[in-house]
């Protein structure tokens, strides 16, 4: 699930969900694995979700006019824009409404191809936000990078053998490539 936290606290109106850059949305590229035939998917409040909190401000009566299945009474972005914006904000207006779009009933659209569905349901309950694991920012006092822990060089006799060897390679490699570049 993911999620986008705005702070429009400074504007003087209501910020929506759209488009514009004075409104409000969230997009992400996701990859996955395996893929699918897919190329965007889209989800957002389901409507009703709003009535609750729209009961606190206008009449029943108002609510059903905004929330009329009919064609012709569906509301125009002006007209939603002041419905919210007739509302005097207060922390707990902000609270109540975050409150119901975030435990509200969710559609989703899924396009591709061959590909569509319309799903609606509950938005996902996380019963614990993830803890990232701890980062380890320098290395402990006590390991030298520098020497082979499983070995002592002061009491292996071979440990400079090792080296010794590889380094010997690693100069007859060298010198086998020289050799067939020259000729």
């Amino acid at each position: 699930m993911l999620t986008c936290t705005y702070n429009s606290e400074n504007r003087n109106t209501v910020t929506l969900g759209g488009e514009s850059t004075y409104e409000e949305m969230c997009l992400s590229f996701l990859n996955y694995y395996p893929r699918m035939g897919m190329t965007d998917c889209y989800s957002l409040s389901y409507p009703q979700s709003f009535r609750q909190f729209l009961s606190r401000h206008y009449s029943q009566s108002e609510i059903a006019g905004i929330f009329s299945n009919s064609p012709e009474n569906g509301l125009t972005r002006s007209e939603v824009d002041e419905i919210f914006n007739n509302i005097t904000w207060t922390h707990e207006e902000t609270e109540v409404l975050e409150n119901s779009l975030s435990t509200g009933s969710q559609i989703s659209f899924c396009y591709g191809p061959s590909l569509y569905a319309e799903a609606l349901q509950n938005v996902p309950s996380i019963g614990c936000p993830y803890e990232a694991p701890p980062v380890m920012l320098e290395c402990p006092d006590s390991v030298d990078p520098t020497t082979n822990p499983t070995t002592d060089p002061t009491t292996d006799p071979t440990s400079g053998a090792v080296s010794l060897i590889t380094l010997s390679v690693t100069v007859l490699l060298f010198a086998m490539i020289a050799m067939i570049l020259i000729n």
